[in-house]
């Protein structure tokens, strides 16, 4: 009975290989044959029928190709990118003249708030020596 088997196995590839010399690979036939040949045959097709076919296609493609996560990651690296750069060059950037800078009052108030001063000819901002009130002091 084994031996029936393997000589058909053997039978059968061989029939398979001799009429599909060219084809590099396993030949993959489906137990579910499709109803209908895709891609149809478009000289034969109405033009109606084409742009059906046509919408078919566009709509498996692009489901196909939908990437939701990725997608989403992207959107947030961009995202996080440019608001970074814009909160350095606004807020920490050196610009060459500060004077023509237009993002000075921002900055100038955004310092203030931490109870430092902007003085142009310093590179950095400058703590201030001015006592700040303290607010958390029970007055009396």
């Amino acid at each position: 009975m084994f031996s029936a088997t393997l000589a058909r196995r053997l039978a059968a590839a061989a029939e398979t290989s001799a009429s599909g010399a060219k084809s590099s690979g396993k030949l993959y036939i489906s137990r579910y044959p499709a109803k209908k040949v895709w891609p149809p045959d478009y000289s034969k097709l109405t033009p109606q029928a084409q742009l059906k076919y046509e919408k078919k296609y566009k709509r498996r493609v692009a489901m196909l190709s939908e990437r939701p996560r990725w997608d989403r990651f992207v959107k947030l690296a961009q995202l996080l990118s440019v608001t970074s750069i814009l909160t350095y060059a606004i807020l920490f950037m050196k610009w060459e003249d500060e004077r023509h800078n237009p993002f000075f009052g921002i900055k100038k108030g955004f310092w203030a708030q931490f109870g430092y001063t902007l003085d142009m000819g310093t590179k950095a901002p400058i703590q201030s020596t001015t006592a700040r009130p303290d607010f958390n002091k029970n007055p009396q």
